[in-house]
């Protein structure tokens, strides 16, 4: 519990843990001192690309089964020395700074910022109700834009939302 405190002394994780070759995790510790019980991150694309690369892999964002909280897990695998896989360590970082900062930030007196993962699915955005729920891709009016964004093109250009047209910059992020 107190190495734990140690390295989240800024508060930026939601918690550390240990899974096995499964994906159960065996132990973990939550920022207040909890431990996680009963979760699986086997089917999270982190642990399934560190079990099949043996590299570690930051996760995309989702939503955690142990608080319901918005994440974005980190594995890096755990191998015998025969480069057998044995499971994963993970780090949860909170996805609070995204949610909260990108929202923020305004353009003009009715512009507003938001992020998309590579499929189109809201991530940060001034409505909290569309993260991880709405998928821009799949919004018609907004054919155009989501294919120029998501092929990680840089531009502006226009588009409708909602019925409300608008303008949007749109750059990739790393």
């Amino acid at each position: 519990v107190d190495e734990f405190k140690g390295i989240n002394a800024k508060s930026v994780y939601q918690g550390l843990y240990v899974a096995d070759a499964s994906g159960q995790i065996l132990t973990g510790i939550l920022e207040g001192g909890e431990m996680y019980k009963l979760v699986s991150v086997a089917a999270n694309d982190n642990f399934v690309r560190a079990r099949s690369s043996g590299q570690a892999s930051l996760g995309e964002m989702i939503r955690s089964q142990a608080t319901g909280k918005l994440i974005v897990p980190i594995s890096a695998p755990i191998l015998a020395a025969d480069r057998r896989f044995l499971g994963t360590i993970g780090l949860v970082l909170k996805a609070d700074y995204f949610t909260e900062l990108i929202p923020s930030k305004k353009s003009g007196e009715t512009g507003y910022a938001y992020m998309v993962n590579s499929k189109g699915i809201l991530l940060a955005h001034p409505k909290p109700e569309f993260i991880l729920s709405k998928n821009l891709a799949d919004e018609k009016e907004m054919q155009n834009i989501m294919g120029q964004m998501l092929s990680g093109k840089i531009g502006v250009d226009e588009y409708v939302f909602t019925g409300v047209h608008k303008i949007a910059g749109y750059a990739p992020v790393g």
